[in-house]
């Protein structure tokens, strides 16, 4: 069965469409009526209708203005009959614009009319779910059920996880990957009232549309208020540095709360480059969820996470890797954090730029190895990650005003001979 949503401010014309034809011989139930097109819209979230009949001209949203939300933030958009009045002719062409399968003069509607646009309709359903809705259900309950299993570690192997993920047609393959975790509040609603329930679900398929126009997300509800977002984020997107993602969530987050007057709280767990360390995220993004207010709804791990401790850490692996040629990229990667972000918190933790520490650090290596140590210089080279004797010996003199050879005669006469 199709569902069908009916929308006017005048209750006989509702009545008299809900009455005006045989709905059940066309594999239609009407799912519900609405006055307004603000309360169409949360309908419309929480009961996905295939179809909606709507007045143009309606109290608190017209129903041009419902056709366009929809159209801006719903994937699939249900198909739309506009019922209109002569003098409404102007908004007609904005209404086709949008996609409307038709147009009905309110004024003497006919049964016929009616029956031939709702044909329409009812193809354009056809061309975009052929099988119907339950094969859409039942898939995304089993992609939750997937999630959830990787959110808490779950699987097995990885051979099981790529296996499940194989089969349920899941292209995982991503530069980076954030878990966010969300809790909807709604002020003066009790979480036991019915309109809270429509008011969660409205705002969850909202916020679904809009973050999916920019970004690959998989959205998980395990309950009413509390849901999980995955971001699977490209090698080139914007939003694998913080700034772009929370601007993206602000902007987000602040349309769902004009829309429905509910407040988003989203956590933000760090960046992963590898999805069996989205479990990792899960835990961070659960952990800032509790630091979520009114003026501060989204908060990133990153920023709570303790800097001193993080920077010692990357310090201590600085100092086990000399022999290695070390990269900030490829740093921020062992870590798990954007490079930006690394690169700006080391320097305004230890007061010079990530790279100069790099090389004061080997170059103090180098010394301590001419000092204590019969190596050849090559070696030395070697031994704190330089490729060649001649690049190392150019670094050295740029760090130390002298060629290491010179230093080792200035300081240690003993063994450069």
């Amino acid at each position: 069965m199709y569902k069908l949503l009916i929308v006017d401010d005048e209750p006989l014309v509702c009545v008299a469409l809900q009455s005006m034809l045989p709905w059940s011989s066309y594999h239609i139930e009407i799912c519900g009526t609405a006055i307004n097109g603000r309360q169409a819209l949360e309908m419309i979230g929480t009961l996905q209708p295939d179809l909606v009949i709507t007045d143009i001209k309606m109290p608190v949203m017209t129903g041009l203005e419902l056709l366009e939300t929809c159209y801006s933030v719903m994937d699939p958009t249900p198909e739309f009959i506009i019922l209109t009045c002569y003098e409404d002719f102007p908004f007609i062409k904005t209404a086709l614009k949008y996609q409307a399968v038709d147009y009905i003069i309110k004024l003497g509607i006919k049964p016929e009319e009616l029956e031939h646009s709702v044909r329409r309709a009812l193809k354009n359903i056809e061309n975009k779910n052929p099988r119907g809705r339950e094969t859409g259900a039942a898939a995304q309950y089993l992609r939750d059920k997937f999630f959830l299993k990787l959110f808490h570690n779950l699987f097995e192997s990885e051979e099981q996880f790529g296996l499940q993920a194989e089969k349920l047609g899941l292209s995982l393959e991503a530069a980076g990957y954030v878990l966010a975790a969300c809790a909807v509040a709604s002020p003066g609603v009790s979480a036991a009232d019915r309109q809270y329930e429509i008011l969660c679900r409205s705002a969850l398929s909202m916020l679904s549309n809009l973050l999916t126009k920019y970004v690959t997300v998989w959205l998980v509800s395990p309950e009413q208020q509390h849901f999980h977002v995955l971001f699977q984020l490209e090698e080139e997107s914007p939003y694998l540095e913080q700034r772009g993602l929370s601007s993206l969530l602000h902007e987000v987050m602040e349309m769902i709360e004009n829309y429905f007057n509910v407040t988003i709280f989203c956590g933000v767990g760090d960046y992963k480059h590898d999805i069996h360390h989205v479990p990792e995220s899960y835990q961070e993004s659960r952990q800032v969820l509790s630091l979520c207010t009114k003026e501060r709804p989204v908060v990133f791990y990153q920023e709570y996470r303790p800097r001193n401790t993080l920077v010692t850490d990357i310090v201590r692996y600085i100092k086990t890797h000399l022999d290695e040629k070390l990269v900030l990229n490829d740093v921020a990667v062992m870590f798990s954090i954007s490079p930006n972000y690394m690169g700006h918190l080391f320097k305004k933790t230890m007061s010079m730029g990530f790279n100069e520490y790099v090389t004061q650090a080997k170059i103090s290596r180098a010394k301590y190895l001419m000092s204590h140590t019969d190596l050849k210089m090559y070696e030395i080279a070697e031994k704190v990650g330089f490729e060649n004797s001649f690049y190392f010996s150019r670094v050295f003199k740029k760090t130390e005003g002298i060629s290491p050879r010179r230093y080792l005669q200035e300081h240690f006469p003993e063994r450069s001979g």
